[in-house]
């Protein structure tokens, strides 16, 4: 549970553009030492209840390495829809 909440934290803090895919998330989040089954159910919440662009950002920014930077370009009413998907998620995907 610890690593998945870290893993939506980290994911909160990504600052990329482009594309990517759910695959690019699932590989990151596997990388991160959580199980497949997990990381599949996060990409999918993430990919569920976040828009295009920011499904797109997440995407690019896990593929990219880019866990440490900001999301200095999405408005704040993003960062807080992601942060709820996130920690919805981090619930559902850790049983």
């Amino acid at each position: 549970m610890r690593k998945i909440i870290l893993l939506s934290i980290a994911t909160l803090t990504l600052a990329a553009c482009g594309g990517g895919g759910k695959a690019s998330i699932v590989k990151s989040c596997v990388d991160e030492g959580e199980s497949k089954k997990t990381c599949t159910c996060l990409a999918d919440a993430i990919e569920e209840n976040t828009d295009e662009k920011t499904f797109k950002l997440i995407a690019k920014a896990a593929k990219s390495g880019g866990m440490e930077e900001g999301l200095e370009d999405l408005p704040m009413d993003k960062k807080m829809a992601l942060a709820m998907t996130m920690v919805g998620a981090a619930t559902k995907c850790s049983k």
